[in-house]
C-alpha cells in the first residue's frame, strides 16, 4: 500500500463496546488463567479495547507494567483504566 494511501482505521463506540464486551472479557480471563506471571514482566495487551482485561493484568503485575494498544483511538482515548 502506498504511504500516501488511505489510513487503516476501525473506530468503535467505546461506551457501547464496554457494555457489550462480556464474551471477549470471558475469553480473555480464560487466557489469563492459563499463563504464569512472575509479577515483574512487561505485557503487551494488543487490542485492549476499553481496558477491562488490562486492569486485571495490572493487578497480576505489581512490579511490572502493561502496554495497552488498540486500533480504535476511541477505545484507548476512553479507556477507564
Amino acid at each position: 500500500m502506498p504511504e500516501d494511501g488511505p489510513a487503516l482505521s476501525r473506530e468503535w463506540n467505546a461506551d457501547i463496546y464496554h457494555r457489550v464486551s462480556a464474551p471477549q472479557v470471558s475469553w480473555g480471563k480464560k487466557v489469563l488463567a492459563r499463563i504464569s506471571l512472575q509479577g515483574d514482566e512487561t505485557v503487551l495487551d494488543a487490542g485492549c479495547g476499553t481496558g477491562r482485561l488490562t486492569r486485571e493484568l495490572l493487578e497480576e503485575l505489581p512490579r511490572g507494567r502493561v502496554v495497552g494498544v488498540d486500533l480504535s483511538q476511541n477505545m484507548v482515548r476512553n479507556e477507564p483504566v
